[in-house]
């Protein structure tokens, strides 16, 4: 009976402890980041006109289920020609504008599948010297759904599929796949690319700071 007991106490004593090394694992596994802010450096491509500029993203925790993220780019490109003697110089400019409101549906170890909807802004405009120029933009809704992973310490990929709406025949899908990687806790370096409908893409690479 002793020795029963003993062999029942140490049971229990490996089944608590190999518990606690569990819960440890877990709580030193490396979560997705959806606390940041960063910089980028974008090229878009417009139906094969080269546009170039920056970007910026903004991202944190409402609470641990609720997130609000933002994302903006401004884009651009001049370029001229002779007509004659005439130099002639147009300019393109084309800026865009995500504002969104999101939830973690599922958050397991170091993935997090997420749903997120909210504002949706574009704004062109064009110049051409001597003639002025002119300028349209449109705002509506977007949503998204996608899939954040964080490999290891240095690694993390987001995927994710957004449709957006902005009347006037300006709406589409975009699939979007972002790889992360973490020079320290506090800093990544980051790669981009985005299909949007059959002739608009984007490439970003840039720095992102997490808090």
């Amino acid at each position: 009976m002793f020795k029963a007991t003993k062999i029942a106490a140490a049971i229990a004593a490996l089944t608590v402890a190999a518990g606690a090394v569990s819960v440890a694992q877990a709580q030193e596994a490396p979560q997705p980041s959806f606390n940041y802010v960063s910089g980028t450096v974008h090229q878009v491509d417009l139906d094969g006109e080269k546009l170039n500029g920056f970007g910026i993203d903004f991202g944190f925790d409402v609470n641990e289920r609720v997130f609000a993220e933002v994302q903006y780019f401004d884009v651009g490109d001049s370029y001229g020609e002779y007509f004659g003697s005439t130099y002639v110089e147009a300019d393109l400019d084309v800026q865009q504008l995500y504002a969104n409101l999101g939830y973690k549906v599922l958050e397991q170890d170091s993935t997090a599948v997420y749903i997120s909807a909210g504002f949706a802004y574009a704004k062109a405009k064009y110049s051409i010297s001597g003639f002025g120029g002119e300028s349209a933009d449109d705002n509506g809704y977007n949503v998204q759904m996608g899939i954040r992973h964080r490999f290891n310490q240095q690694f993390e990929v987001d995927a994710n599929l957004r449709h957006y709406d902005m009347g006037d025949d300006v709406n589409d899908q975009e699939l979007a796949l972002t790889g992360r990687y973490y020079i320290s806790d506090e800093f990544s370096l980051m790669l981009g690319y985005t299909a949007a409908g059959d002739d608009v893409s984007y490439t970003r690479v840039g720095a992102t700071w997490h808090f």
